[in-house]
């Protein structure tokens, strides 16, 4: 009887076995190509500053335009955008009434962080932003 459940112990660990090593050689799906959309809610910051942005883009056929805010600067003027998200890059056109335009360049991190420069005709400051 014992040789019995010890031949019954050894076919379930082969079995077992070969269970897993069949999964281990599946063939997997490839990975998702990342390229998101600038559509959305976007919230950014910078350390150096005292002021946040809030940007509501929207994008089509990596076209983008929207608008915007900055708070504590001066109040909390409002700016039009527009630009282009050639993924993983983006450039964006910053028009505010009243004052030079901006730039901001910036590169995709992840589908929902873009780092990049806030590009001013006397300064570039260091922008994350961070889709809400």
């Amino acid at each position: 009887m014992k040789a019995l459940t010890k031949v019954i112990l050894f076919c379930f660990i082969v079995l077992i076995l070969a269970c897993s090593e069949e999964e281990n050689n599946s063939v997997q799906p490839p990975p998702q190509t990342l390229n998101p959309t600038l559509t959305g809610n976007w919230f950014g910051s910078d350390t150096s500053h005292p002021s946040t942005l809030t940007v509501l883009l929207s994008e089509l056929n990596t076209i983008v335009s929207g608008s915007g805010t900055q708070s504590g600067f001066n109040g909390t003027p409002a700016f039009n955008v527009t630009g282009v998200n050639i993924y993983p890059d983006i450039s964006l056109s910053i028009f505010r009434t009243g004052e030079e335009d901006m730039n901001y360049t910036g590169t995709f991190t992840s589908a929902n962080i873009i780092v990049g420069m806030w590009i001013r005709p006397s300064s570039s400051i260091p922008i994350t932003f961070v889709r809400q």
